[in-house]
């Protein structure tokens, strides 16, 4: 047979290839029937689920892949003619398949780090696509000089030439992959974490934070995509101090009828003073008043101090927070005036945090508190402002008539 392949070179060459295909065919039919169930049984019986990611994203089938590859590499020595071209694709393979490889091992950990509760202080999917990119570079780098049959140095040596297209072309990217390293060093976000961008219509929970976008569920369930630069280039309001806080702001004004606003008479007094949480506040407030009016002639009440009932309610409703169980004592709680408007009434302001950030129940302890204020307003014979409506029924009655 030797003889006859000396006669006909061509045939030999055929001979070893169809040797090679066949080899490399079994043997990575063998690893993919045997090995890869094995595997799967060892890793469904083991307690960490990175083995379930791997297999997930193919990982240990990426791997047998290489088996081809290694064997017609070993193999190419039976052929005189074209060894080193089998050699040089062969490599190429080897290197673009273990690339492929790394990839797919850097997206399952991600996904496994991702499962972790530490991935909601730090995502590392910016990094791992960053990486990614890296190994796509060196990878094409290294086949495209096997193949050439040209040294990586050569085209290392043209790489600011190359670094300036790279730029040009993958700006954003490289723009994203400074802004992913910066939001991560400083730990400006985290997925999960509640922002707020209207130039853009954001409003939600980040859910994804890539190396070129970032995911944003909306409270009305849509999901937005931005360039994951603009968190760092744009105004973001992001809303994880309060959730670290444990406490929700409410930030709420009452309008008061400033026409209604008086000096407290003896009898209002008197009946302020059936109110528990007031009683002993109003009776030391009246003690102070006394003690500051001995002196003083006070047949006409601006020659000394007077309670009102917009003070007096102020100090009410101080009380009445401070004593709410779903009001934090430890943040800032304040009752205040604003700027009264002729157009508006005179604004009282409510400043104080609520204990259950939650928004269902942040609203039902907002509006419970509000109920009661407003119910109670005519017990300081106050009012509260409302603009007269220009509809009258009578009128229009007249009309159609």
């Amino acid at each position: 047979m030797q003889a006859y392949f000396v006669k006909f070179p061509f045939l030999e060459n055929v001979f070893y290839l169809l040797v090679l295909i066949i080899i490399s065919a079994v043997s990575f039919l063998i690893a993919y029937k045997i090995l890869i169930p094995v595997i799967r049984k060892i890793a469904a019986h083991t307690k960490t689920s990175l083995d379930d990611h791997l297999f997930n994203h193919r990982v240990p089938q990426q791997l047998m892949l290489l088996i081809p590859a290694i064997v017609f590499y070993y193999g190419a020595s039976f052929f005189s003619n074209f060894k080193e071209q089998i050699e040089r694709i062969a490599f190429a393979y080897i290197v673009v398949n273990i690339a492929i490889v790394i990839i797919k091992l850097l997206k399952a950990f991600n996904d496994y780090y991702n499962s972790l509760a530490i991935a909601k202080k730090r995502s590392l999917t910016g990094f791992c696509e960053a990486i990614q990119i890296v190994v796509i570079i060196i990878a094409a780098i290294v086949s495209i000089s096997s193949l050439l049959d040209k040294s990586p140095a050569v085209f290392l040596s043209s790489l600011g030439a190359i670094a300036a297209i790279l730029t040009l072309a993958f700006r954003e990217t490289i723009i994203s992959i400074v802004s992913g390293i910066l939001i991560q060093m400083n730990d400006m976000f985290r997925v999960g974490d509640w922002i707020e961008m209207p130039k853009y219509g954001v409003d939600g929970d980040l859910i994804e934070l890539g190396l070129h976008t970032a995911k944003i569920r909306n409270w009305d369930k849509t999901v937005s995509t931005i360039p994951t630069n603009k968190l760092v280039d744009d105004a973001v309001k992001n809303w994880r101090g309060m959730t670290e806080t444990g406490g929700r702001r409410i930030k709420r004004s009452i309008l008061i009828d400033q026409t209604s606003i008086k000096f407290c008479s003896k009898e209002l007094l008197e009946k302020l003073k059936t109110i528990e949480l007031l009683k002993d506040s109003l009776i030391q407030k009246e003690e102070s008043i006394l003690e500051h009016n001995k002196d003083k002639d006070t047949t006409n009440v601006v020659n000394g101090r007077c309670l009102t009932n917009v003070g007096l309610f102020r100090a009410y409703v101080v009380l009445y927070l401070k004593n709410h169980s779903l009001i934090s004592p430890d943040l800032t709680l304040l009752v205040r005036q604003l700027q009264p408007d002729s157009e508006k009434g005179l604004p009282i302001q409510i400043y104080c945090f609520t204990t259950d950030i939650r928004w269902r129940y942040y609203e039902d302890i907002q509006s419970d508190i509000f109920d009661h204020i407003y119910a109670i307003l005519h017990i300081f014979e106050l009012k509260p402002f409302q603009r007269t409506s220009s509809y009258n029924p009578l009128v229009e009655l007249s009309d159609k008539n």
